[in-house]
């Protein structure tokens, strides 16, 4: 019964995740990852929480908990990323509640 609790719970956080309509995007250039998180109309969401974990798709033990930066244009970058591929797991809370969750993978090149 426990799993199926945990079942229901999931499904729900997906479905009101996918009512938000939001959707991330991340870019690599001059050493830093730059995220941005967007709504339905192409707006960068405003953010009270962000948190971002690095690690290598390949399954190296290199899972990082990422020291984020607010950009002048509205969105986040993370410091100090090597190049290669990555996983990206980004947990957000925008700044009316609304939790949003996405995993990327792109590959960051010098």
């Amino acid at each position: 019964a426990a799993d199926t609790a945990e079942v229901r719970a999931t499904e729900a956080e997906r479905a009101a995740q996918d009512l938000l309509g939001w959707h991330a995007k991340a870019a690599y250039a001059d050493g830093a990852l730059q995220i941005a998180i967007r709504d339905t109309e192409g707006e960068l969401v405003r953010l009270n929480e962000l948190a971002v974990r690095l690690g290598r798709p390949t399954g190296e033990a290199v899972d990082i908990t990422a020291s984020i930066i607010k950009t002048p244009g509205g969105g986040y970058a993370v410091m100090d990323m090597d190049a290669g591929y990555w996983r990206i797991d980004l947990v957000a809370m925008g700044e009316g509640g609304d939790r949003f969750r996405q995993h990327l993978t792109m590959r960051a090149k010098q």
